[in-house]
């Protein structure tokens, strides 16, 4: 017979305790790891004992599962000799001649094999005489020749403890203090009716409120676990959501069916519901149960098994980020694939995490060449300052001819941003190709090194196309500052940088080219159109990353100061000077201070305005154009001698 709730349970054992002077019986409790059956098999046993009966208890071990006959020498006293089935079905005959005698063997699918065939033998014999043999099996899925026994006896009970139903987690819950039937759905979404797990629950948790896995939860998860079934378990916690059977048995590389099955018996613990996990309390608990090292190693697996499937860059780059460097060169580019998607998201953070795991993997100089120069970028999006520390192996990997000429472009503007024209124009008069949007806003940035790169006949020679299409923003946005070199603010300048801010709208725009169409604005004095540019752009970059923020709130500032709205202008400035610090902003800095410092002193603010020029600057920017930007309120506010002498004790050197 077969029965669930455990209120009938312990009424069946009992009556089977009870009636042992009349007659013999056998019962197995089975059921998933931690459903009580140990704590059933031992009510019986003080039961048995207080009633008089003599007990003999053992508990099987994985550990001793090669022992022979390990289990019955429990049973048995030392003095005893028991070499047979028969010799035991005997000496407990002889007990039971005087008291009615209680067998009670708990995990008896971890019993070794002789000992297991003399407890079938006695169970086979149950009835016979006042001997009640009880049995604690885990089931298993696949199921067990001793529960294939005991279901075709009639005259063996078969005692199935399934889990604890949502009412029956309320009782429990109603037994502790602050608990109540209405708490009940949670703790049950959590332990999963687990018995074991709630009751781990309970001690890490104040019932009156709510579930909060912690130490013990964790201990009892790790107590459920093992074999294949742990194994599985690992696997289902790193695919989640694309674990499937099939997946799983390729991952752990299990025979065909196997996962299926163990996925079964975590369902049946309570931990999972149809092959998903219950809870993230519960899926981080599992994934608490094996060692990093191991952890690791699984999630390289998984990130292999992706890549075979052709999953896409950014779910194979988290695992290969979570087992730490991919040790083989085939991660090196999905890493940087997931690092770029991760840039068009505006996800720096996870961009910058792809591109140091792919750094530490690369295997030679060429490769660790490019994705340091990939990962200074990603790192400018968020903090500019943080190129600093990259520009010396930069340099020499450029040095070396290790650098395409996309990545020589980007040292060069990282060179302009903190202060390094000399080395910036070094890069530049070598370059044969490609570099003559870098020439133009070299020669715009820094109007007297730049000097060489302003002639009409240098203009002339850069092949840069002939309109503004908004095809290639950077190659437009150069076209726009080519001709305001050449020809100052035209009309027809002013005409192509409002066709490319109209297309730039559309998109997340690239900062250079949208600063080259404003400026074209503000140089040809159209305040306002340029005021609503600014502020289109501003609004939209709310998603856009610190850098590109700070940027163009600095801009805005910068018009708003020139316009005599000085409340924004202040703001704006305010803004984007929070969103970097001094030595982030590298030269640029003079930009947002001199927006400040205008609006302030418009205002009267001289306290304020002053407190802008103690910030500390890099010497270099006073020969770039943000110094112009920045002289300007410092000559409206001091003397030019006050000026001079605030330069020399507020200046930073170049790079620092």
């Amino acid at each position: 017979m077969w029965i669930a709730e455990r209120a009938e349970a312990r009424k069946t054992l009992v009556g089977l305790v009870e009636g042992m002077r009349d007659g013999g019986g056998a019962a197995l409790v089975t059921g998933a790891g931690g459903m009580g059956k140990s704590t059933l098999l031992h009510e019986v046993r003080e039961r048995a004992e207080a009633s008089g009966a003599t007990v003999l208890a053992a508990v099987a071990a994985a550990a001793e599962k090669n022992r022979r006959l390990g289990v019955i020498e429990q049973l048995v006293s030392a003095s005893e000799q028991v070499r047979t089935a028969e010799e035991l079905h005997l000496l407990v005959q002889r007990l039971a001649e005087r008291t009615p005698v209680l067998v009670t063997v708990d995990d008896v699918h971890e019993c070794d094999t002789a000992s297991l065939e003399f407890l079938r033998y006695l169970v086979r014999r149950a009835g016979l005489s006042r001997v009640l043999v009880v049995l604690g099996e885990r089931s298993e899925p696949s199921g067990s020749r001793t529960a294939e026994q005991f279901l075709r006896d009639p005259r063996c009970a078969l005692i199935r403890l399934a889990a604890l139903s949502v009412r029956e987690t309320a009782e429990v819950l109603g037994r502790e203090p602050g608990g109540g039937p209405s708490a009940a759905p949670e703790w049950h979404r959590i332990s999963g009716g687990n018995p074991l797990l709630l009751r781990a629950l309970l001690q890490d948790s104040a019932c009156g409120d709510g579930p909060e896995p912690g130490a013990a939860f964790r201990l009892a998860v790790r107590c459920l676990l093992d074999g294949t079934v742990s194994r599985t378990a690992h696997g289902l916690g790193l695919l989640d959501g694309a674990a499937t059977p099939p997946r799983l048995d390729r991952l752990l590389a299990l025979p065909p069916g196997t996962a299926e099955q163990a996925l079964a018996g975590l369902d049946a613990l309570g931990l999972t519901e149809s092959g998903r996990y219950r809870a993230e309390a519960v899926r981080k608990a599992v994934l608490e149960t094996f060692s990093a090292t191991e952890r690791a190693e699984l999630e390289h697996q998984v990130a292999r098994l992706l890549h075979e499937e052709r999953a896409t860059a950014t779910s194979i780059a988290r695992h290969l980020v979570a087992g730490g460097s991919p040790g083989a060169a085939w991660g090196v580019p999905i890493l940087r694939e997931a690092a770029g998607l991760a840039l068009l998201e505006n996800d720096v953070a996870w961009a910058i995490t792809c591109l140091r795991t792919a750094y530490d993997a690369c295997e030679d100089h060429s490769e660790r060449a490019t994705v340091r120069s990939d990962l200074a970028q990603a790192e400018w999006e968020a903090d500019p300052a943080a190129v600093l520390r990259h520009l010396p192996e930069l340099l020499e990997d450029q040095h070396e001819g290790r650098l395409d000429t996309l990545r020589t472009v980007r040292l060069i503007g990282h060179l302009m941003w903190h202060g390094r024209p000399e080395a910036a124009d070094g890069i530049l008069s070598g370059l044969d190709g490609g570099g003559e949007a870098a020439r133009l806003w070299f020669a715009y940035a820094y109007p007297v090194p730049g000097a060489r790169y302003r002639t009409r006949s240098v203009l002339a020679r850069m092949r840069l196309g002939r309109h503004v299409q908004a095809v290639d923003p950077h190659s437009d946005g150069a076209l726009v500052l080519r001709s305001l070199l050449s020809d100052g603010p035209t009309v027809p300048a002013v005409e192509a940088a409002e066709r490319l801010l109209q297309e730039l709208l559309l998109h997340a725009p690239p900062v250079a080219p949208a600063m080259a169409a404003l400026a074209s604005f503000v140089r040809s004095a159209r305040l306002d159109e340029a005021s609503t540019w600014c502020e289109a752009l501003y609004e939209n970059a709310e998603a856009r990353t610190p850098a590109v923020r700070a940027i163009l709130a600095a801009a805005c500032a910068t018009v708003e100061s020139r316009r005599g709205v000085f409340d924004t202008a202040r703001e704006r400035a305010d803004e984007a000077l929070s969103l970097l610090s001094p030595a982030a902003w590298g030269v640029v800095i003079g930009i947002p201070l001199a927006a400040k410092a205008l609006a302030c002193t418009a205002q009267d603010d001289h306290e304020t305005a002053a407190e802008c020029f103690r910030v500390p600057v890099p010497e270099a920017m006073f020969e770039a154009l943000p110094g112009l930007h920045y002289c300007t309120p410092a000559g409206s506010t001091t003397s030019r001698r006050d000026a001079t002498a605030r330069r020399s004790a507020t200046s930073t050197p170049a790079g620092t």
